[in-house]
């Protein structure tokens, strides 16, 4: 009689079980795609149980550390262009949704979201992209490399070559462009800059002219 009492209680709470399971529904916060699951098959959960990571790709978040150079010149809401590191072909275009005001981390990068919305379905969380960011346009400018440019006292100077001499020139530099630096006064188009050996020049030092290495883009001297 318990046995037989045991199992109709049972066959109750299957019952119930069943009923219950026909109503239950599974309701997202957010439409999106599952990145993760949290359960497995036959476990059992309690009502409010997370059961999955969803991740919402109508709109994605890039995040950059910048250094305080670079972010001078950004605004919120300013274009950048993103692309994919590993398929090239994948761009897309966001925009700056906020500007850290505290520089983080060891590197002392300032945080730099972009948001981009309806991106690329191939974009997806994780990737490792490139930014691109238009903050100026010139027309026309003299570009040093920043190994050539020498300090010393505060002030900026590179070598030139005058009449087969060495002569020191005190530059004002202005935007980084890579590994450039914008040469806004000092220097003119056209001027033979001193590309390898200046730590160990002085003014008035004779020097020899030589053609660029196989790979080097300067051009020779006049030319």
């Amino acid at each position: 009689k318990a046995a037989t009492a045991a199992f109709d209680l049972a066959t109750v709470g299957v019952k119930n079980a069943k009923e219950l399971l026909a109503t239950t529904t599974i309701k997202a916060p957010i439409a999106g795609r599952v990145t993760y699951s949290l359960v497995t098959r036959g476990q059992m959960l309690g009502q409010g149980s997370p059961v999955a990571q969803i991740t919402d790709l109508s709109a994605l978040k890039v995040t950059v550390g910048l250094t305080e150079r670079e972010v001078a010149d950004l605004v919120v809401g300013q274009e950048v262009e993103v692309s994919a590191s590993v398929k090239t072909d994948v761009r897309a275009t966001g925009a700056i949704a906020g500007i850290g005001f505290k520089a983080v981390g060891p590197t002392r990068a300032f945080p730099v979201e972009i948001r981009i919305d309806s991106p690329d379905p191939r974009l997806h969380p994780g990737m490792t992209v490139g930014l691109r960011i238009v903050v100026a346009e010139i027309e026309s400018a003299i570009l040093v490399h920043v190994n050539d440019i020498q300090e010393k006292d505060g002030k900026s100077f590179v070598w030139v070559a005058d009449k087969g001499r060495a002569s020191r020139r005190e530059v004002v530099t202005g935007r980084q462009i890579g590994e450039r630096l914008e040469v806004t006064s000092g220097l003119s188009a056209g001027e033979c800059l001193v590309v390898r050996g200046g730590d160990l020049l002085r003014d008035g030092a004779p020097l020899k002219i030589s053609p660029p290495e196989p790979g080097d883009d300067s051009k020779p001297c006049g030319g």
